[in-house]
């Protein structure tokens, strides 16, 4: 069934949630898949008016099992299943489209991750099935009642809405403005060019994952969550899609944490 509140059959990838239920916020999982299962748990996916987005970064585990593959076996088949279930593209994802190595810390992700599936699947290799589901990811988001979400970012080079549009639209995974929204962090943007940015897409307070914090930080009118990864706070957030948002601090009443 489809839920015409939020997607048409096309799975836009610039998605705009409806003033009607909540959403529920969930960042980088980097290969957690006990806080992903947790994570589903507060989900209903009956109820078309109960929506999770996850803002990228589902896999690549460095410190603890890697389980990617299996949230990704998941995310692929709840993606395909119901609308009111969500991933936004990290950098993480990207790299393999881009097929862009990363480092983090002496490890290379990108390439322990294409190992991994080799051993997994003992020769058959469904790279090719994972990048093609990562370039159908949506990669920003925005509700009704102005909030923004992206895995990062933003990119302050943004002029109009139909400046996003052609981003989210376009094939070029190498765009100096995707990018932006995969790998930019708060600390790299000052609190005015994130209100500037959020004047014109015409919203009050922007979610961003990507950079680890202590739960959560405000930086401006962003709020930077960390939900899974190197972390002991986990937030996530439950937006009301019907309430009223004038500022990061009607957003911040909204964050809760993973016991």
């Amino acid at each position: 069934m489809k839920n015409d509140g939020i997607n048409d059959t096309t799975r836009s990838k610039y998605l705009k949630y409806p003033n009607k239920g909540k959403l529920i916020v969930v960042s980088d999982l980097h290969g957690n898949l006990t806080d992903y299962k947790k994570y589903i748990s507060k989900w209903n996916c009956e109820d078309p008016n109960c929506h999770i987005l996850f803002t990228g970064d589902l896999i690549h585990a460095t410190k603890q099992e890697d389980k990617s593959i299996e949230i990704l076996e998941d995310v692929i088949k709840k993606s395909e299943k119901h609308d009111n279930f969500n991933a936004l593209l990290g950098n993480h994802e990207w790299a393999h489209i881009a097929n862009v190595s990363i480092q983090k810390g002496n490890t290379h992700p990108k390439e322990a991750f294409e190992d991994l599936i080799k051993i997994r699947f003992n020769g058959k290799n469904p790279l090719k099935k994972y990048i093609s589901f990562f370039k159908k990811m949506p990669i920003i988001a925005k509700t009704s009642n102005g909030v923004f979400i992206s895995h990062a970012g933003p990119f302050c080079g943004i002029k109009s809405e139909q400046n996003l549009e052609k981003i989210t639209n376009s094939q070029n995974y190498r765009l100096t403005e995707l990018e932006g929204f995969l790998w930019i962090r708060y600390y790299e943007i000052s609190e005015k060019s994130i209100d500037d940015f959020l004047d014109i897409v015409n919203c009050k307070a922007m979610v961003v994952g990507h950079t680890v914090v202590d739960g959560i930080k405000i930086h401006g009118n962003q709020i930077i969550i960390s939900s899974s990864f190197n972390t002991q706070k986990k937030a996530y957030l439950e937006i009301d899609l019907e309430a009223k948002i004038e500022s990061k601090k009607d957003l911040e009443k909204m964050v809760k944490y993973l016991m």
